[in-house]
Formats: C-alpha cells, structure tokens, sequence
C-alpha cells in the first residue's frame, strides 16, 4: 500500500477511551514520542484497537501547522505538540515544506506558505514545534 500522507508513524496504541460517537486512542510513536488520534468509536471497534495494538498514525503534512521556538508558552487546542528543531526547509513558489525532527528522532513534514516559512525565519536547526490536532491523525492496522 502507498499513501500520500507525507508523515507515516509506526506506533503502539496505549490506551483506548471509547465514547458513544468518538474514540481517543493514546499512541506511542516508535520513536518514544506521544501521540493523541480522536476516531469515531465505529472505527475504533473496526480496527480492534486495543491496548498494545500496532498501527500506523499518518498526518497530512498539510495539517501540520508549525510555531517558531518550542512552542511551550503558547496555548492551543491542539493535542499534538510535538517540538524539536527544524532540519530542513524547501522553499517552492508559494509552498514551502518545513522538516522537523523530535529530539526522539520523529520526523515531521509540514506544508505551509513560503510567506509563513520566511516570516518564522524557519532555517535548519532553529527550534520549532509542531502542532496537530488529534482529529487530523489518521490510523490505519496493517
């Protein structure tokens, strides 16, 4: 199978909380670093996710939005706030992909404008922080 998704994440589930409508499946990404996915609970029970479960967390990188610094003093809903230094940055005409890279090692890939990218003067070994909201993680068992 091949997808898109540009950030791919092995991960172990830790913890399942299966509400009427929605499920929030807690997840260590293989890596060490954490990770929140709100699902609906239909899904949940789909998947057969339960504690210890191996799966796979895909996030568009287009629904990575990125803070200059670590991003500790700023409040979001965001569940994911994953910060780390930027490792790469590719400027396009109007796009530009910021890699960030966890002091676990997690990669990141995040697609913002090239204007937000010069305006954070987002450069290689800048601290950044990414943020994701737990409703834009997707799960897939393999």
């Amino acid at each position: 199978m091949q997808i898109s998704a540009r950030n791919n994440w092995p991960a172990v589930v830790e913890h399942v909380e299966k509400g009427p409508v929605s499920a929030e499946i807690l997840l260590r990404l293989d890596t060490g670093d954490p990770a929140v996915a709100i699902i609906t609970t239909g899904s949940a029970n789909g998947l057969r996710l339960q504690q210890g479960a191996r799966v796979r967390a895909l996030v568009k990188a287009s629904n990575v939005v990125i803070l200059a610094g670590d991003g500790s003093g700023v409040g979001t809903s965001a569940r994911n706030r994953l910060p780390g230094e930027v490792a790469a940055v590719d400027h396009g005409t109007v796009q530009s992909i910021v890699t960030l890279k966890t002091a676990v090692g997690t990669e990141i890939a995040a697609s913002i404008t090239k204007a937000s990218a010069e305006g954070l003067k987002l450069t290689a070994g800048s601290p950044a922080a990414a943020l994701i909201k737990a409703s834009d993680v997707l799960l897939m068992v393999e």
